[in-house]
């Protein structure tokens, strides 16, 4: 198996949530991890798009390793 090399995610940017989408600002490119409550109203808005998901290990989903151990994190 693959070992995750990725980064790890542990809460919302904005709030103590877990993050659950890495998302970039279209005004400015800058990225940040949230959750579904900071980002929905942003996407609504059309303010953001998303670059990846987060799994409930905090990492971005789909990558190599990505669920896989040893876990520094992991949301309930």
């Amino acid at each position: 198996m693959a070992k995750y090399a990725g980064q790890e995610f542990e809460s919302c940017d904005r709030c103590d949530s877990p993050a659950g989408q890495l998302v970039a600002f279209k005004s400015d490119q800058h990225e940040e991890a949230l959750c579904f409550t900071c980002w929905k109203p942003l996407s609504d808005k059309g303010e953001v798009k998303v670059l990846s998901w987060i799994n409930k290990y905090g990492r971005l989903a789909f990558e190599k390793g990505a669920t896989t151990g040893p876990f520094r994190i992991k949301h309930e």
